[in-house]
């Protein structure tokens, strides 16, 4: 006899709950992984850079008699080939630095987008569970991180006090800086960010210290709000009951809150 798998049928409550909880499931770093491998590319070459500058200086050492060489006494110098050779390690070692400069900015240019995606996806995230919460709601509105923190506070859900919403926004007020400059502006000084503390311009390694600090708060940040969501749309205990008939208390007539209870008592519910 063949059984069959029989699927558990969720109520509309277990239902809501798993959707919420689905969009946080959902939630990756793409664009870490998108340029990972070139990171990792672009630090070879630095490197490889380097060790090229090192050699040639350690060369170029060997020619200190010809630190004061000048084209113009060229021909009073004896040992022109030497001179020649001095000369060429010194234009190699001009294009090298140069070099070195573009890959460092093209590493820190990847190191700032990535913390601004960082941010940028939690903020289209707490759209998706703002919509999946209230699909009335029109998410253009949104665009704003005051606007989102209205909204939940309208819900008694004050997202100030949602697990690591220090760190979150510390992440958005970096990412709304890198945005516009590289210069650390007054509102990330004002925020005392240990990684850029008596720093006034943004680098590599203090960027790196930070997103590696910060990359995981915006999942457990998400995490957090989707359970005050929850706890907010199903948790009825005596507290939260009496606070709702609280509400209505000197408002209603006797009768009509028995019509209320009657009215409830009809309902179906899961």
């Amino acid at each position: 006899m063949n059984r069959r798998r029989q699927k558990k049928i969720l109520s509309t409550i277990e239902r809501k709950k798993r959707s919420l909880r689905f969009i946080i499931d959902r939630f990756d770093f793409w664009f870490e992984v998108a340029v990972g491998q070139s990171l990792i590319d672009i630090n070879e070459e630095i490197k490889e850079v380097e060790d090229k500058i090192e050699q040639i200086q350690t060369e170029m050492s060997g020619y200190d008699d010809f630190d004061d060489f000048d084209d113009e006494n060229y021909e009073n110098y004896e040992n022109k080939e030497d001179r020649e050779a001095y000369y060429e390690l010194g234009g190699e070692l001009g294009g090298l630095h140069f070099d070195l400069e573009v890959l460092l900015n093209q590493r820190l240019s990847i190191q700032e987008m990535k913390t601004v995606s960082l941010y940028k996806d939690l903020e289209l995230l707490l759209k998706k569970i703002i919509k999946q919460f209230s699909p009335d709601e029109e998410i253009k509105k949104f665009f704003r991180w005051d606007h989102i923190g209205a909204f939940f506070n309208s819900y008694d859900i004050p997202i100030r006090k949602i697990k690591d919403y220090k760190t979150i926004n510390e992440l958005r007020i970096v990412s709304n800086n890198i945005k516009h400059s590289d210069i650390i502006n007054a509102e990330v000084k004002g925020a005392n960010i240990k990684e850029f503390k008596n720093k006034d311009q943004y680098n590599y390694e203090s960027l790196l210290k930070f997103y590696d600090r910060v990359k995981d708060k915006p999942k457990k940040f998400a995490k957090s709000l989707v359970e005050k969501i929850i706890e907010y749309l199903f948790v009825f205990d005596e507290e939260r009951i009496n606070k709702i008939i609280g509400q209505y208390e000197g408002r209603i007539e006797k009768e009509t809150a028995i019509k209320f209870a009657e009215a409830f008592k009809k309902k179906k519910f899961n």
